[in-house]
């Protein structure tokens, strides 16, 4: 598991925020906001 909680988003989004992998700065992470993901189709 990656923890998150330290690091700030460099993006924001209405459904999910992103962030750079701790360990790789190629990759991004789009994490989807808890209370928006009852709204987003599968």
């Amino acid at each position: 598991m990656i923890d998150l909680s330290n690091i700030e988003p460099f993006a924001k989004g209405g459904n999910r925020s992103c962030y750079q992998h701790p360990e790789n700065i190629n990759i991004c992470l789009k994490i989807t906001h808890p209370e928006s993901s009852k709204s987003i189709k599968s």
